[in-house]
């Protein structure tokens, strides 16, 4: 999401999340009891333009967000606009815009890297140029702070989680052809250089300054690797992989987040019905519970 120009405010966005649980699983005659416990921990430096709006970028209506969203990349596009020219208030602006696209296309002579160049500037330039304009949108009294994550931003990243799961399995149903079935996962990171920079570029927190609430559009859980063992019918493997975030725990948070205290903390127990390695090739029922817990603060800071 593209931010206005400094001056900045700069806010701390801190999330913790935990899980734990227990399972069991059913397909006579094979079963497994399994448990599990997951940790994931993030802070991440987020900033604000400093331009109380009138309407929150998250708003609870689906609709009514998607327009707010579409007028708000509009409004900051007309910046390039300006900045290359053009009279954003004229009435006939998108064609003012593909006129100079024309002529400069015309200038390149059929050269390709040129023609390439001026029609990726120039798509970017209509596009903004043919938006309706929704400004009335954020007529309303100026009291949100719009906070956007930004390249190179300060951020720290801890995952943790681990799975111990044992039973008995069969391909036949025969139950003299049980053989073990094992699950072992021990996983962690502090989060590789490509997620860390994604990290950075992906979140919009709005701050309601009337109320002092806010509102987070994503509640990311980052990646836990480990080394995985897995026994099912007779064939042992041990690899490295990515283990799975815990079914419903994302969901539930992002819904503790769609409008909160600036800090807090909240937990809930929850049905886990679904296989914990998220291996569902596997006939039968799962049945269990999981107690999530959230802990979150957003705080000034410096940049």
């Amino acid at each position: 999401m593209p931010a206005c120009a400094a001056p900045y405010q700069f806010r701390e966005l801190s999330i913790e999340v935990w899980a734990e649980g227990q399972q069991q699983w059913r397909n006579e005659p094979q079963w497994a009891s399994a448990s599990l416990r997951h940790h994931y921990r993030y802070s991440i430096s987020l900033r604000s333009p400093g331009k109380l709006e009138g309407a929150s970028l998250l708003d609870p209506d689906p609709r009514r967000r998607i327009a707010l969203r579409a007028e708000y990349l509009r409004r900051n596009g007309l910046a390039q606009l300006k900045a290359a020219g053009f009279d954003t208030e004229a009435p006939d602006l998108a064609a003012r815009v593909a006129q100079r696209q024309e002529q400069q296309s015309a200038a390149c002579q059929d050269e390709p890297d040129c023609l390439m160049r001026i029609s990726l500037q120039y798509s970017t330039l209509l596009a903004i140029a043919q938006q309706p304009d929704n400004s009335q949108l954020f007529a309303g009294p100026p009291r949100y702070l719009f906070f956007f994550g930004y390249p190179g931003c300060r951020n720290q990243v801890q995952a943790q989680a681990e799975l111990h799961l044992r039973g008995e399995a069969t391909r036949t149903q025969a139950r003299g052809q049980l053989k073990p079935y094992v699950v072992e996962v021990q996983g962690q990171s502090s989060g590789s250089a490509q997620e860390q920079a994604r990290l950075c570029e992906q979140f919009t927190v709005v701050l309601d300054t009337q109320t002092q609430r806010l509102s987070v559009d994503n509640v990311y859980l980052p990646a836990a690797w480990g080394q995985t063992h897995r026994e099912l019918y007779g064939h042992a493997d041990d690899s490295l992989h990515e283990v799975p975030i815990v079914p419903g725990l994302q969901g539930w948070a992002q819904q503790q987040l769609r409008e909160a205290p600036l800090s807090g903390e909240r937990s809930e127990t929850l049905p886990l019905t679904l296989p914990p390695d998220g291996d569902g090739s596997l006939l039968g029922r799962w049945q269990g519970q999981g107690r999530f817990r959230l802990r979150w603060s957003f705080v000034a800071s410096g940049n």
